[in-house]
C-alpha cells in the first residue's frame, strides 16, 4: 500500500492554491517545496498524478477569474464618474455664487482661484471618464472556458460510441480553432 504524499494532507484550500500556482506558472515548484519541506522533485512527482484534464479546468478557471475581475474593475472605474458629474454640478452652483457676492473682497477671490482648479481638475476627470466609458471591450476566450472545457470532456465521451461522429466534431472544433488535434486519417 502507497505512502501518502506529503502535499496530499495539506488543507484542501492549501492544495487547492497550489495547483492554481502550478497550473498558471505563477510559483515554481522549488519554492512550493521549499514552502512545504519537500523536494522540487517531489512536488513534480505530485502534480503529475493530477490527470491532464483536470488540470487544464484549474489553468482556465485561473485565467477566467483573473479576466473577470480585470473586466469589473474596468467597471467600477467607469461607475465612479457618476460622482464627477455630480461634484461638476455643485462647483458651477458655488462659482455662481461666489462670482455674484465676490466684489473686492480678496477672501471671495481667493475662494474662486481655489474653485477655477478645482473645476479644472473635475474636467480632466471628467474627460478621462468619458475616455474609458467608449473603451471598455470584454473579450471572452471558448478555449480557456472551464464550462466549455468541461462540456468538450462530456461530448468526447459521449462521442467514443460513434466514431465517425467523434471525427467530424474534432474536425468542426479545429477550424473554429477551439482545439488543435491530428488531421483525420485518409482512407486508402
Amino acid at each position: 500500500m502507497g505512502r501518502r504524499h506529503k502535499l496530499d494532507e495539506l488543507p484542501t484550500a492549501t492544495r487547492e492554491r497550489i495547483k492554481e500556482e502550478l497550473a498558471v506558472g505563477s510559483r515554481s515548484m522549488l519554492a512550493i517545496g521549499k514552502q512545504f519541506g519537500v523536494s522540487d522533485t517531489s512536488v513534480k512527482r505530485w502534480w503529475s498524478k493530477i490527470p491532464a484534464d483536470e488540470r487544464l479546468l484549474i489553468a482556465a478557471r485561473v485565467r477566467q477569474s483573473g479576466h473577470i475581475a480585470a473586466v469589473k474593475d474596468a467597471a467600477a472605474i467607469v461607475s465612479d464618474g457618476d460622482d464627477i458629474d455630480n461634484d461638476l454640478r455643485w462647483l458651477v452652483r458655488r462659482l455662481r455664487t461666489a462670482i455674484e457676492a465676490c466684489g473686492e473682497d480678496d477672501d471671495k477671490l481667493l475662494e474662486l482661484a481655489q474653485m477655477r482648479e478645482m473645476r479644472q481638475s473635475l474636467m480632466d476627470l471628467a474627460k478621462v471618464r468619458g475616455m474609458f466609458s467608449s473603451k471598455i471591450d470584454v473579450q471572452i476566450n471558448l478555449a480557456e472556458s472551464p464550462q466549455f472545457i468541461q462540456l468538450r470532456h462530456i461530448i468526447l465521451r459521449v462521442l467514443e460510441q460513434h466514431p465517425d461522429a467523434k471525427l467530424d466534431f474534432l474536425d468542426e472544433m479545429r477550424v473554429l480553432k477551439v482545439i488543435e488535434h491530428e488531421p483525420r486519417p485518409a482512407i486508402t
